[in-house]
């Protein structure tokens, strides 16, 4: 489908964008949120002074339309296990460096509600797309790592089910401890690799390391604690 976007003309753009994203504000649909970033890439690629007009007769800008549509697709309710998904798309759109900061947050707010197995994709998508589109890469890397020092403070159990948390002991309980440890190595991973092209994020992590030693780390904060281990 996106390569038959490709061959819609200027004029036609919108009828389709808007559709796909009424799709996606409705359903959720990856599809439809699929066509958003080709989307986006032909509106910028338009002719200067080009206006593009919505359905409903406005008429805004190649970049001011980009703006809009990812505006709409960050402001539908995302469910945590299709994030990770949705970002990898989305983070392909030409995003400014604000859109990426909030494409970021989206993610690391969405790692409070995941299940541990999908903590290392939500994290790496959250850091990709602020390296990738210049956004704030300490910011990302101060959030996922204080996000873990809450998991550390509130158990195993932090963001399960109320059925999953009330289970949560014995051999559940050991289970779940051993699944975020390797949630956590994963991420560790992930931004070690980040690290490898951007120097300053190691130099971050590692400040917020040494100093995390007494416990805390505020929830937006650079403390390192338990993905530090």
């Amino acid at each position: 489908m996106a390569a038959a976007l490709s061959q819609l003309p200027a004029w036609r753009l919108p009828e389709v964008a808007e559709r796909a994203l009424s799709v996606f504000a409705a359903t959720g649909c990856l599809r439809a949120a699929s066509l958003l970033p080709p989307a986006c890439a032909l509106a910028l690629a338009a002719q200067e002074g080009t206006l593009l007009r919505l359905p409903c007769g406005a008429e805004l800008s190649p970049g001011a339309y980009r703006d809009r549509l990812i505006s709409a697709a960050l402001a539908v309710r995302w469910a945590p296990a299709a994030a990770a998904a949705l970002a990898t798309s989305l983070s392909d759109a030409p995003l400014t460096a604000a859109l990426a900061d909030r494409l970021s947050r989206k993610l690391t707010a969405a790692m409070c509600c995941a299940q541990p197995a999908d903590l290392p994709p939500l994290a790496y998508q959250a850091l990709r797309v602020v390296c990738a589109q210049g956004g704030d890469k300490a910011g990302a890397l101060g959030r996922i790592v204080a996000h873990f020092d809450w998991r550390e403070r509130q158990g195993p159990a932090a963001g399960s089910t109320a059925e999953g948390a009330a289970g949560s002991s014995g051999g559940s309980y050991c289970a779940a401890a051993k699944a975020l440890r390797q949630a956590e190595g994963a991420v560790l991973v992930a931004i070690s690799l980040a690290a490898c092209q951007e120097p300053e994020l190691g130099e971050r992590f590692c400040r917020g390391k040494s100093t995390s030693g007494g416990g805390g780390g505020g929830g937006g904060g650079g403390g390192g604690g338990a993905v530090g281990r």
